[in-house]
């Protein structure tokens, strides 16, 4: 008896973690408005891993607690994606903060 067959294709499989990063990702971004027209990703990036270090709001664990930003320049807001939805959460507690003078 044959295991595959040809008819059934390839099956892709993602690792747990992935599926769950992915599941989650919606829950992990943080909306950020108001940014000056100087701010880039790596900036934004580097406040927020400090800042959410300062607070004691890496609750994932050690390393930096942004996975990823993405900004519109035009309309001068970011998605800061991070870790954890917990991580996420502390985030907001940051609302009002003020980033390179803004």
């Amino acid at each position: 008896l044959p295991l595959a067959s040809p008819q059934l294709g390839t099956l892709s499989i993602m690792p747990v973690q992935a599926m769950t990063q992915q599941a989650t990702r919606h829950a992990r971004r943080v909306y950020v408005g108001g940014l000056p027209p100087t701010a880039n990703e790596q900036s934004v990036a580097t406040f927020f891993s400090h800042v959410m270090s300062a607070i004691g709001g890496n609750s994932a664990g050690p390393g930096d607690a942004v996975v990823n930003v993405y900004i519109n320049h035009e309309k001068k807001f970011a998605f800061v994606e991070m870790r954890s939805v917990e991580e996420a959460s502390n985030a907001m507690a940051l609302d009002g903060i003020i980033f390179e003078g803004t």
